[in-house]
């Protein structure tokens, strides 16, 4: 699965929007995010399967956390920015 990534600015906010998704049984994984899409050393990220992305934004508004960048993975396992 190579799915969809949501980068948060810490570690805190990324663990926030994981339990707020994993509570409404979206499954996620926490790490660092590829270097190629990092814009800094300190960032991390969600990932979730694509077809849970759209509810997963509007379960982030739910608690507020509106400082992020989505990722979108290619067919060539790269990744993309996608606008919200």
């Amino acid at each position: 699965m190579c799915g969809c990534l949501i980068l948060f600015k810490s570690l805190t906010h990324a663990q926030r929007a994981s339990k707020h998704l994993e509570r409404y049984g979206i499954s996620t994984v926490i790490s660092r995010p590829p270097r190629e899409i990092n814009e800094s050393s300190c960032g991390y990220s969600v990932k979730i399967q694509e077809h849970f992305l759209n509810k997963a934004l509007e379960l982030l508004k739910e608690i507020e956390i509106t400082q992020y960048k989505v990722y979108v993975c290619a067919t060539d396992g790269t990744y993309k920015e996608r606008g919200r």
